[in-house]
């Protein structure tokens, strides 16, 4: 539903219901990939049901545009994974389990300017959320979500000799993360932590052809080598490193 009376202006707001089947690799599969410990799978995993709400504002003027989102989600048998000494049949490492319910709410933000006769636009995208999962009498809001996380920067656009170029120089960036283990004296593990993190990248590239179909562009990723890991359940992020990519649409 959306609501155009003020000038420039769109309101928004909707509601949505999911319904997530839980996938093979969830069910049937155990797996060591980048974690460290067995994650194993869980034939007995129900599917995810969930209830969304959004609210939502669109500015867009002379080279203004503010986007922002208030979102609300509730769910049940929600999917995550916790300790196999959680009262589970499996033995060591982790396993795919329901929770009763989770919540997670916050808010999303897209702010840009377009600077008048040039070919920069300064931007912020930023998710600012929380989450809460309950299993049985345990319940947390330490689930491995940074409270604030996006990225910020410069993106330059312009057509060279009927090529589009662009170029962007960013910095991505999250605050702190906790993740806290349901019974953690049976698990053996502890509350865990990770500290805020940030890296500035830059990317350049560019759509040629008759009709723009071939495009081709190399990001520059972490160029401040920083060492860091986006969550707690993730491998540590590669550090400095390049990407190229093309793309052609026949």
């Amino acid at each position: 539903m959306t609501w155009t009376g003020l000038d420039h202006t769109t309101i928004r707001a909707g509601y949505s219901e999911g319904y997530v089947m839980p996938t093979l690799l969830e069910q049937f599969t155990d797996s060591r990939a980048g974690r460290g410990i067995t994650l194993h799978g869980n034939p007995d995993l129900s599917p995810e049901r969930s209830q969304n709400y959004e609210l939502g504002l669109r500015y867009q003027n002379r080279g203004v545009v503010f986007d922002g989102t208030l979102f609300y989600t509730k769910s049940k048998q929600y999917i995550t994974f916790e300790s196999c000494a959680n009262g589970h049949s499996c033995t060591g490492g982790d396993i795919y389990v329901n929770a009763d319910k989770a919540k997670s709410y916050g808010l999303e933000l897209l702010a840009e300017y377009w600077v008048e006769d040039t070919p920069y636009t300064p931007y912020l995208i930023t998710t600012l959320m929380r989450r809460q999962i309950t299993v049985d009498d345990f319940s947390t809001y330490k689930t491995d979500v940074p409270a604030i996380s996006g990225q910020f920067g410069v993106r330059y656009e312009r057509s060279f000799a009927g090529t589009d170029l662009w170029a962007d120089a960013f910095v991505q960036a999250s605050s702190k993360t906790d993740k806290k283990e349901r019974d953690i004296q049976k698990s053996g593990k502890e509350s865990r932590h990770l500290s805020g993190w940030s890296t500035l990248n830059f990317a350049v590239g560019g759509n040629f052809g008759d009709e723009g179909q071939h495009r081709l562009a190399l990001h520059l990723n972490n160029l401040n080598n920083r060492h860091y890991r986006a969550s707690v359940d993730e491998t540590p992020a590669t550090g400095r490193n390049f990407v190229l990519t093309f793309n052609t649409s026949l």
